[in-house]
């Protein structure tokens, strides 16, 4: 593989600033990062924002190589996006607001353009979703659309892979118990 296709290559080029590097970046990496940024999230306004600046801050970045662009990205995106909530969660403590909802509109990690039979189950996902932790989502939202292996889970996450599987299967057992007989 030669240092313009292989990630590495293209890693050194975004940090050296080119910009069809970083729209290569955006290409191939933008919709999983997004669909983690959002699990975390659950606001399309703010995994939009957590995704551009994890890709802007490539741009600038100097030191050490990097050797896994999808796993540093991936890992970016999850420590942007869980300071964010927790910045969050520190300015609604703050303003002395009631705890609960984001105040964003609720964004289908689903697809539900096939009809409305579809739709509908796909609303019944999200909100099973949302009943989730955060550790819970985002560990599912790797192993279902990113069909991540639990030890890549783990290694993402930095937690041991029983770990990531407990997660994953204690977010199944719950979405069964919500969605019933679905």
């Amino acid at each position: 593989m030669s240092d313009e296709v292989s990630t590495s290559g293209l890693a050194r080029r975004a940090a050296e600033g080119d910009t069809s590097a970083l729209a290569a970046c955006y290409d191939l990496y933008a919709q999983s990062l997004f669909r983690l940024a959002l699990a975390i999230l659950r606001s399309e306004a703010d995994a939009e924002d957590v995704v551009v600046d994890v890709l802007l801050a490539l741009a600038g970045r100097r030191g050490r190589p990097i050797r896994d662009l999808q796993a540093f990205l991936t890992t970016s995106v999850r420590r942007r996006a869980i300071s964010l909530l927790r910045k969050r969660k520190r300015e609604r403590a703050l303003e002395n607001l009631p705890a609960g909802g984001t105040g964003s509109r609720s964004v289908l990690l689903f697809d539900n353009r096939a009809g409305p039979e579809q739709a509908a189950l796909a609303q019944d996902l999200e909100k099973a979703m949302a009943e989730l932790s955060v550790e819970q989502r985002e560990v599912v939202v790797l192993k279902v659309y990113e069909e991540m292996t639990f030890a890549e889970i783990a290694r993402l996450l930095r937690v041991p892979a029983n770990t990531a599987g407990s997660r994953y299967r204690l977010a199944m057992a719950k979405l069964r118990k919500i969605l019933g007989g679905l």
